[in-house]
C-alpha cells in the first residue's frame, strides 16, 4: 500500500495552501458591530482610529478600550502603536484598568476613564458627570447634582460617593466638571411648552 498516493498528496497540498491563506488573512484588530445585529467588522479593516485621534494617543486608547467585552469581543481591546488590538495577541500594548471607584455616569463602563471627555461628553438631565482623578485609586466618572462655584472642585456629593466606595476624599487630585445649563432646564421646558402650545 502506498502512503503517498497522487490523490492523497494533492489533497494534503491543497489543505496546506488553504491553511496558509487562512493564517495570513486573520484579522488582528478588535471586532465590533457598527449596528446592532449587523455584521462583525474589525478595527484593522475599518480604519477605526482616524488620523486626528491618533495625534492624541489618550483619545485613541479610550476609543479602543470602549470595545472591550462587547457582544463580539469577550475580552479586552487594547492599544498598540496607533491600532486597536486584542489583549491576547502577544505584542506589547496598553490595556484598560478596572476602576477602583465605580463609575456611576459617563462612557467608561467598568474601566478607568483616561480623559475628562469620557465623563463630561454626555449631558445628564438632573446633574453633572465629573471626571475625578485620585492620587492612589486612579480615575472615575462620578455624578453630582450641583456644582460648586469652582466647577473643578469636588462637591459634597462626590466626596460622599468616594467615602462610600471605601476611599478618602482627601485623596482627590483634581476634578473636571462641565456644564452649567442644568439649572435652566425647567425654564427651557416652560419656554418650549409655551412656544408649542401657542
Amino acid at each position: 500500500m502506498k502512503v503517498f498516493s497522487s490523490n492523497n498528496l494533492i489533497l494534503k497540498l491543497v489543505l496546506l495552501f488553504l491553511s496558509f491563506i487562512y493564517i495570513l488573512n486573520i484579522n488582528t484588530g478588535c471586532p465590533f458591530l457598527k449596528e446592532k445585529g449587523g455584521n462583525t467588522v474589525y478595527t484593522d479593516d475599518e480604519k477605526y482610529l482616524t488620523d486626528e485621534e491618533i495625534k492624541n494617543g489618550t483619545e485613541a486608547k479610550q476609543k479602543c478600550y470602549s470595545l472591550s467585552y462587547s457582544e463580539v469581543l469577550p475580552k479586552q481591546c487594547c492599544y498598540s502603536s496607533g491600532k486597536c488590538v486584542r489583549e491576547d495577541d502577544g505584542i506589547q500594548k496598553e490595556c484598560p484598568n478596572i476602576t477602583l471607584i465605580p463609575n456611576n455616569c459617563g462612557m467608561a463602563g467598568v474601566y478607568q476613564p483616561l480623559t475628562a471627555a469620557t465623563c463630561t461628553e454626555i449631558s445628564l438631565v438632573q446633574g453633572y458627570c465629573c471626571f475625578v482623578q485620585t492620587k492612589t485609586k486612579g480615575s472615575s466618572c462620578i455624578r453630582t447634582k450641583e456644582l460648586n462655584k469652582d466647577k473643578h472642585s469636588a462637591t459634597t456629593q462626590i466626596n460622599t460617593y468616594i467615602e462610600k466606595a471605601g476611599s478618602d476624599p482627601n485623596d482627590i487630585d483634581f476634578v473636571v466638571c462641565k456644564g452649567n445649563y442644568i439649572k435652566y432646564y425647567w425654564l427651557l421646558i416652560i419656554i418650549l411648552s409655551v412656544l408649542f402650545l401657542s
